[in-house]
Formats: structure tokens, sequence, C-alpha cells
């Protein structure tokens, strides 16, 4: 790139950036991540960057007050969203949800993925408390999925930040999530 003053804003899953991204990052005058952790992964490799958090947007993921499970008619619902990108722990999250709970009790989960077919052998007369959403939504379906769910799963191997639970926190919805890499 051509120009007088070049910035890069990127980040990395993992704790060790790829041997080939040095020289590339070594170009920039200014290197930009969105977590402590991408930095200090970033100065390992001998590459000194900023931190500059993503965000969300306040106006759409807001707080909201939900009912007290203990004396509420509806399910105590988990929900998960990614891509069903198997770094996101989805297999992890269904197994423990199995594992965890009997369909008689009054939990659910609730996965949301834009892929589709999923790649679970998920089906409704089986898992009758899983209910999987699939394909593109709106932002403010996304929002409406969140609002409906008390608790965020997301046992994540890597993220250079993690945006799913914050959107979900913003909401006041706690989050499950792993003491480790950029969340």
């Amino acid at each position: 790139i051509e120009s007088p003053y070049k910035i890069i804003m990127t980040m990395f899953e993992s704790d060790k950036i790829p041997d080939d991204w040095k020289d590339y990052l070594e170009m920039a005058d200014e290197v930009i991540v969105p977590s402590k952790w991408c930095q200090s992964v970033f100065r390992k490799a001998g590459i000194e960057a900023k931190v500059v958090p993503l965000g969300y947007d306040s106006n759409l993921f807001r707080y909201v007050e939900r009912e007290n499970k203990a004396n509420a008619h509806k399910p105590f619902t988990f929900l998960h969203y990614n891509a069903f990108n198997i770094r996101k722990g989805f297999p992890e999250v269904f197994k423990a949800f199995v594992k965890e709970f009997d369909p008689s009790e009054p939990v659910k989960m609730i996965f949301k993925t834009t892929v589709s077919p999923i790649p679970l052998p998920i089906t409704k007369d089986k898992y009758p408390n899983i209910e999987i959403i699939s394909g593109k939504t709106t932002e403010s379906d996304l929002v409406d999925i969140i609002d409906r769910s008390d608790c965020f799963v997301f046992p994540s191997r890597g993220e250079g930040f993690g945006i799913t639970p914050l959107e979900c926190m913003a909401t006041g919805m706690p989050a499950i999530v792993p003491n480790a890499h950029g969340i």
C-alpha cells in the first residue's frame, strides 16, 4: 500500500502469530489490536501494538430485565451463537448440555448459527429442549434471541477479542467463557 502512514488493525486467536505476518506488520507505522492479550502475543513476536477494543452497538444491545427464574413458568434458557466453527466450541456445549440436563427438566438450549445444514444430528424428537436457529437473521432478530435467553455459553478455544460474549453481557446476561485469550 502506497501511503504516507500505514496502520494495520488485526488480531490473532492463538498465542503465536504466524511467522509470515511479522514482515508485513513491520511495514506498518502503527499496529492496532483489540485486546491486551493480543498485544502481548504480538509483543512476543517483536511487534509493538496499541490496544483499541472493539465495541458493540449500545442502541441495539441494551440492558434487559430478566425474570426471576425461581418463580417463572418458562425454562431457563442457555444460548450459544456462532458460525459453528469448531474453534468456538459448539460440540462441547451440545455434549455438556445433553449430559447435564434431561429433556423433562425446565431447561432449554438455543443454538444460533449461520450454517445450514447444521453439523450436529439434532432433531426435535430426540432433543425436544434444544432449539436450532440457522441461517442469517437481522440484528433485531438476534437481539430478540438474546433477550429470551438467560445465559450465554461460549467455550471458545481462541479469540482475539470476543464480541459475542460482549453483546450478551451488554444486555445484562451472564456469559460463561474461558478465562483465556482475547476474551
